[in-house]
């Protein structure tokens, strides 16, 4: 069999391809397009991550979805599932107002964000009565809650609002 000058093989004798090796400048060429393509993921992660537009303002999110109530601190301070027997909602303007539906009646916050810190006061509730008890008791803990956050969180599709301690008091979920 005919052998090039590298030693490898190139024809059988009778006229038939043989198995070569990848040609070096192939392989060379795979490799310049393999180390570029690299090169350039790294340059695109290293700039996402530095350009300040990439990076999320909490308050962006807080604002941007319609909060419903998972979870509240009661009146033992454990924090609870929300009851099933009404939704309690809460969406947050760019006017810094917070409002939605307590469980039995509608309400609306004043509130303030610095980065992740969360200040509301108690601006109206309307006047409605439950039609029971766990649903009032609920209602009232949620609007104790809601007074008492000192800053926020979110995590894929829920929001944490803790108090000044730190303590997680409501949980909601993002729809």
């Amino acid at each position: 069999m005919p052998v090039d000058p590298d030693g490898d093989l190139t024809e059988s004798a009778a006229g038939r391809k043989t198995s070569l090796p990848a040609d070096p400048p192939v392989k060379r060429k795979f490799s310049y397009y393999v180390s570029l393509i690299l090169v350039s993921l790294l340059i695109m992660i290293a700039m996402f991550i530095s350009f300040p537009a990439a990076k999320t303002n909490p308050g962006v999110r807080l604002m941007a979805t319609n909060w419903t109530l998972e979870s509240y601190t009661d009146e033992t301070g454990i924090l609870v599932p929300a009851g099933s027997g009404s939704t309690v909602t809460a969406e947050f303007s760019e006017k810094g107002r917070v409002v939605g539906n307590s469980g039995c009646n509608s309400y609306s916050f004043r509130y303030t964000t610095r980065g992740n810190t969360l200040e509301t006061s108690l601006e109206s509730v309307t006047d409605m009565k439950c039609r029971d008890s766990g649903t009032a008791q609920q209602e009232s803990a949620f609007l104790k809650d809601m007074a008492a956050a000192a800053s926020f969180r979110t995590g894929g599709s829920s929001l944490y609002i803790d108090d000044a301690s730190g303590k997680t008091v409501l949980v909601f979920r993002a729809g």
